[in-house]
């Protein structure tokens, strides 16, 4: 099985999703996990402070090709968004 990092050229728009939990703030974590999604297809974050997140990330989401989707709330033990951004 080949290397999975974003540098692995083998992968790139290779996956209709690719999921990720707060291992990074939005804008770095876009740049980790978009470049493995093909058109057409999903990233699915899960961020605690979503909107302070999406106002830091737009320029990351717009540079990669990408939108939000669409953004979901959820109550667990702590209070997650899901955040679906679809690559264009």
């Amino acid at each position: 099985m080949p290397d999975v990092n974003w540098e692995n050229k083998l992968l790139r728009e290779k996956f209709d999703y690719v999921t990720a939990r707060a291992v990074a703030p939005m804008n770095i974590l876009l740049e980790y996990c978009m470049p493995f999604v093909e058109i057409g297809g999903k990233f699915i974050s899960y961020k605690a402070n979503a909107e302070e997140e999406i106002i830091e990330a737009k320029n990351a989401i717009k540079t990669l090709g990408g939108k939000i989707d669409k953004v979901k709330n959820y109550n667990f033990f702590l209070h997650l968004h899901l955040l679906l951004h679809q690559v264009l």
